[in-house]
This record gives C-alpha cells, sequence and structure tokens, in this order.
C-alpha cells in the first residue's frame, strides 16, 4: 500500500488485514521501491499524488525493471483524469477517489487469488 495520507493507509490496511492479507506500507514511490529491493508483494495499491517519488514515476520505475513489471498494481486517485499516458496502461485497475472500499477488496482479492491471501 503506497498512500501518504495516513488516514488512507490507515483504513485500507485495516480492511486487507480483516480479509487476511499481509500489509506492507510506504508513503511515496521511493518507499515502495526500496521496500520492493527485498520483498515480491501479489499486489501494489498505489496513489498518484504523493511527495518525494509520485505514483506516475513509481510506475515508469516498475516498468522499468523486469521483475517489478510482473507485480500488479491498482492504481487509486483523483488525479489519474489530469495525466495520462503511457505508465497508467500498465496499472492492473485504475480507481478514482472516492471509491468503495468493496471494490477495492474485489480487486485485491482477483489479482491475488492464485496465491491466497497473506501468501
Amino acid at each position: 500500500m503506497v498512500d501518504d495520507d495516513p488516514d488512507i493507509r490507515g483504513v485500507i490496511e485495516l480492511a486487507l488485514a480483516d480479509e487476511g492479507y499481509a500489509v506492507a506500507l510506504a508513503t511515496n514511490g521511493q518507499e515502495a521501491l526500496v521496500h520492493l529491493a527485498g520483498s515480491r508483494p501479489d499486489a501494489i495499491v498505489l496513489d498518484l499524488a504523493m511527495p518525494v517519488m509520485d505514483g506516475w514515476a513509481f510506475l515508469t520505475a516498475r516498468q522499468a525493471d523486469r521483475e517489478l513489471a510482473t507485480i500488479p498494481v491498482i492504481v487509486m486517485s483523483a488525479q489519474f483524469r489530469q495525466r495520462g499516458g503511457d505508465a497508467l496502461r500498465t496499472a492492473a485497475a485504475v480507481l478514482a477517489k472516492p471509491f468503495e472500499i468493496d471494490l477495492l477488496l474485489s480487486l485485491v482479492d482477483g489479482l491475488t487469488s492464485e496465491h491466497g491471501p497473506g501468501d
């Protein structure tokens, strides 16, 4: 889960944990890349508007790395309509904020169903 808003991170972390998922948190794309150097999650939930390294730059860096490019990303943002481009096309799903948490959980479940929660 990559988002600079602590409230959003908390709500999504709690919802995912309640469904049995292990959740790692990052406040920006740079923190996420550092975490991904030693871990390969089943999916990434990503905001676009963040300080240090925004979601757009993270998507570009992810796509440039052969291993990271295989990890599905769910983009959630109010900003995606303001900027398009090739980076957003690499996302497995895009959710406009605000969104229903049940929809996010359904998307995560669909992307991780091969492995099951917490694998």
